[in-house]
């Protein structure tokens, strides 16, 4: 907690002043003896390239937003610059890969609006 703090801000004396905040906390000390274990997630061994895939956004960097597509088997890399982050765009994206590449077994992506939207299911 306090490199992510310090990381934004700094006055004198942070260190104990976060200190005190979490001794005082009534939520970090409910939950401090027994923290929530997340369950590990192991993916199934590839046999061959394109079987999954994982898409996300990098960005944004010099005004634009990436929209990353990576092969867990071979690593291969497609990166499309894009303006703006829309279902569309994405759709546009992932087609062109396709035709190019072929359809993969399972995509994997962070659920986010436009790969949950209607137009993209």
């Amino acid at each position: 907690m306090k490199a992510i703090t310090i990381s934004f801000v700094y006055w004198k004396n942070i260190d104990k002043d976060i200190e005190e905040a979490a001794k005082n906390c009534v939520d970090c000390a409910r939950y401090k003896a027994d923290p929530t274990k997340a369950k590990v997630h192991y993916w199934e061994d590839l046999s061959m390239p394109w079987e999954r895939i994982h898409v996300d956004f990098a960005g944004p960097i010099f005004e634009h937003m990436f929209f990353l597509i990576v092969d867990a088997h071979s690593k291969w890399l497609e990166v499309y610059p894009m303006k703006t982050t829309t279902t569309k765009k994405t759709i546009e994206c992932l087609r062109d890969s396709f035709a190019r590449l072929g359809l993969p077994r399972v995509l994997v992506s962070d659920n986010g609006s436009q790969f949950t939207s209607y137009e993209f299911q």
